[in-house]
């Protein structure tokens, strides 16, 4: 037995090791192709970007020589403002052109968007303070970047006169992250970029992957055509990095410390083979032996629960019942009451009596939701075409006639039929519809809606109030026995008639679910499964 233990450890070691040895070949191979894509991205992109900042530069630059060539004309002698490239450049935010020796000046904006507007003294005063630093320049300067209140990040670009037939100063504002957002837009796919100028953050976009080797995150520096050095970071992003990775190579390792361990047990396992199959052999004959005896024991519960269940449902019906008739008797005592001795009682005792009233009309409608939940919980289920709108209309009518307070507009539009138990279907409407009644009685304009929709979970019928409403935080406890969301004086009862709605759906294969809001009304969905939609 050591023997062979012993034997089985040397060959699961051998394989280990080699297959350490080719994995970690492999990965290192595989960082370094990544190092070198990186390095190759960056580098490329480095260079388009400091032409592409030469290129808005030399935007800037032929805009000078434009206003210089063209500023003292008319404007109808103009050259065409198709031949200035600013146009293809984002975040250029303001341009102002100054040429003191002809008393001329311009401005270019988001509210001047054209290069003909000449500012008042009011507005060119705003800009006093960037005029004077232009002034004191003797060459081309880009300045910045400067960080405003607001967050944004600028560069100034001054470009002075030159001397040969220049001789007006362009000041230029640009606002680094739309700039370079727009330059490097479609620069280096996948990966984070960053571009700092003097230890600021100018631009950044992505997000760098982490825990990634660190040679596959690329740093240059750049030199701006005004002699600004630019620092610019490349990092794979995480679905970049993804990529770079081929799972196979981990499959390698993975597999071969499982073929290791298989090796070994195998060797192992050779020469206890017989002993399990005798252990298999006796333990199927214990098991045939135990499910013998669960299944006898599943079977004498399941009859035990059976009967509990027909016991349980004998109760509650014979309760609903033998309850009703005394529950009648107090009512209709309470009401003789109030009438032959309303002088003797008084206000207070009127006001007992009500109350007394009230709660037996309350425990009325709870004994029908419970002999309502006896009905659905063992009805016989058969579908049969059920008329959707006519049976709500009479539910309608019903509910109207009991009704106390201001009169419910109900309406029934382009509802079709269904197929459905009659039994539940007429129970799931009464609920919803009762329900809609009664959280609509604050409202001086009552107002229904039964209706018919298709929704993302198939063809729903709706009932629709513009009651009390719910916040549909909770909406998911309404349809469960004993739970109320509302604390407003307007429920009553258990919270039974939900659940009950909820049970006869969910007999269809159905679904129901509610959407609402406080103070403004509630609107129940229902489906009935796939053979309850008939149209």
């Amino acid at each position: 037995m050591v023997k062979r233990f012993l034997l089985a450890l040397l060959a699961a070691a051998v394989v280990v090791i080699a297959t350490i040895v080719i994995w970690q070949g492999l990965r290192d191979n595989e960082q370094s192709q990544a190092a070198r894509i990186a390095e190759g991205e960056s580098y490329a992109s480095r260079s388009r970007l400091v032409r592409s900042v030469d290129t808005m530069v030399r935007a800037l630059r032929d805009v000078q020589i434009y206003w210089s060539a063209f500023g003292n004309l008319p404007r109808d002698q103009w050259a065409d403002d198709a031949s200035i490239e600013l146009s293809h450049f984002e975040g250029v935010e303001l341009i102002l052109w100054s040429e003191p020796n002809q008393s001329l000046r311009f401005v270019r904006n988001a509210a001047n968007p054209v290069f003909d507007y000449r500012p008042s003294d009011r507005e060119w005063s705003l800009h006093s303070a960037l005029l004077e630093k232009a002034d004191s320049l003797d060459r081309d300067r880009m300045m910045g970047p400067y960080t405003t209140a607001a967050g944004q990040v600028q560069l100034e670009v001054y470009l002075v006169p030159d001397g040969d037939g220049v001789d007006g100063t362009l000041v230029a504002i640009v606002d680094t992250r739309k700039a370079l957002a727009h330059l490097l837009e479609e620069d280096s796919p996948g990966f984070a970029i960053t571009v700092k100028a003097r230890d600021t953050v100018i631009y950044q976009r992505g997000e760098p992957a982490h825990g990634i080797p660190a040679d596959w995150t690329r740093s240059g520096k750049i030199e701006t055509p005004l002699g600004n050095v630019w620092e610019v970071t490349h990092t794979p992003t995480a679905e970049l990095a993804r990529t770079m990775h081929t799972p196979a190579i981990d499959a390698v390792l993975y597999s071969g410390i499982a073929i290791a361990a298989l090796i070994g047990l195998l060797l192992l396992e050779t020469g206890r083979a017989s002993d399990r199959a005798r252990v298999a052999t006796r333990a199927q004959m214990e098991l045939g032996v135990l499910n013998r005896e669960l299944e006898a024991q599943v079977a004498e519960r399941t009859r035990d629960l059976e009967e509990r269940s027909r016991d349980l449902v004998t109760i509650a019906d014979s309760v609903g019942h033998d309850l009703r008739n005394p529950l009648n008797s107090i009512s209709t005592n309470i009401q003789l009451l109030e009438q032959q001795f309303q002088e003797n009682l008084g206000k207070d005792g009127l006001e007992i009596a009500q109350k007394l009233y009230s709660g037996v009309g309350q425990m009325t409608e709870i004994l029908d939701r419970l002999l309502s939940l006896s009905t659905v919980s063992n009805v016989e289920f058969q579908r049969e075409l059920l008329d959707m709108k006519e049976m709500m209309e009479e539910i309608n009518e019903e509910l109207g006639i009991a009704e106390i307070g201001t009169p419910v507009d109900f309406f029934a539009e382009n509802v079709p039929d269904a197929m459905g138990e009659p039994v539940m279907v007429q129970t799931l409407l009464f609920n919803l519809l009762s329900n809609a009644y009664k959280y609509s009685r604050s409202k001086p304009d009552r107002k229904i809606i039964f209706g018919f929709q298709q929704t993302e979970h198939g063809p729903a019928w709706f009932v629709q109030d513009n009651g009390v409403g719910f916040d549909e935080a909770f909406s998911e406890r309404m349809f469960s026995a004993f739970e109320r969301l509302q604390d407003n004086g307007e429920s009553d009862g258990l919270g039974l008639g939900l659940d009950i709605a909820n049970r006869v759906v969910r007999r269809h294969d159905g679904r129901i679910w509610a959407e609402g809001k406080p103070g403004v009304g509630a609107t129940f969905y229902f489906t009935l499964g796939e053979e309850g939609f008939v149209g």
